[in-house]
């Protein structure tokens, strides 16, 4: 019994400790924003509403497929500075060590 708490015990602080070097949750979050975007922005092309109203279709889907390459390029960027804070060491830590260093 012992030994199947202290697996199970370690296995937590293991996921506990993925989760906050690779961030899943603020990865989810931008995906799922981003999905969410893409799956309206493909109803209002459909449906000729919203900035795509009274466009030529070919106005249309140029405007469209711009929208959302930016979209994409802007969930990229979310992405790579989650991935980028979390391989950074904290200001605020920085800031403790040169105060304890002092």
């Amino acid at each position: 019994m012992k030994v199947t708490v202290t697996i199970i015990s370690l296995l937590v602080v293991i996921f506990v400790s993925l989760e906050s070097v690779i961030h899943y949750r603020e990865q989810w979050k931008n995906y799922r924003s981003t999905e969410q975007l893409l799956g309206h922005e493909t109803i209002f092309f459909k449906s000729g509403i919203g900035v795509y109203r009274n466009m030529a279709p070919d106005d249309a889907f140029k405007l469209f497929v711009e929208r959302v390459e930016d979209a994409i390029r802007a969930e990229n960027a979310a992405t790579l500075n989650v991935m980028t804070m979390a391989n950074e060491p904290s200001a605020t830590g920085a800031a403790r060590s040169t105060v304890q260093n002092s």
